[in-house]
């Protein structure tokens, strides 16, 4: 049983790893070698959306001014330098690939990630798929607050 869950995890980031835009993956392996990271409350200006914010923004909102993605996750499925979040305690709500620098760790699959004012998830993409999936790619910029 726990080879097979390992199995269709290994499946789905995979394909989320083949459906990340070819725009957002070509700014991340980029930017991977200096991506900065800040310290809690020490992002550039921007503004902090939610989930449902996020939906209604367009490209040329996103290219405009920086979007961070505040509220509660949960990891659904995990790789080395990238997350599946869902909202918390919300089934079927938007999808969040987040990716990670090198310095800092992935959370581990079932933990809870909490985004607010101080430590938004940078928003890099977003997409609805064919069935109406939404899908936010976002970039982790800041470090943990205990770091």
């Amino acid at each position: 049983m726990t080879n097979m869950k390992t199995l269709l995890i290994l499946l789905f980031l995979h394909s989320v790893t083949m459906t990340v835009p070819r725009d957002a993956a070509a700014q991340d392996t980029a930017a991977r070698q200096d991506w900065q990271v800040y310290p809690p409350s020490g992002m550039p200006s921007g503004t902090n959306v939610t989930e449902g914010d996020a939906a209604s923004l367009t490209e040329r909102e996103l290219s405009a001014q920086a979007h961070y993605l505040m509220g509660t996750f949960r990891v659904t499925a995990r790789a080395e330098d990238r997350v599946v979040l869902r909202t918390d305690g919300k089934e079927g709500g938007a999808r969040v690939v987040a990716l990670y620098p090198p310095s800092i760790p992935t959370p581990a699959e079932g933990e809870k990630v909490v985004r607010d004012a101080t430590c938004g998830f940078r928003i890099i993409d977003i997409r609805r798929g064919g069935d109406g999936q939404l899908t936010i790619y976002v970039r982790n910029i800041t470090r943990p607050k205990d770091a």
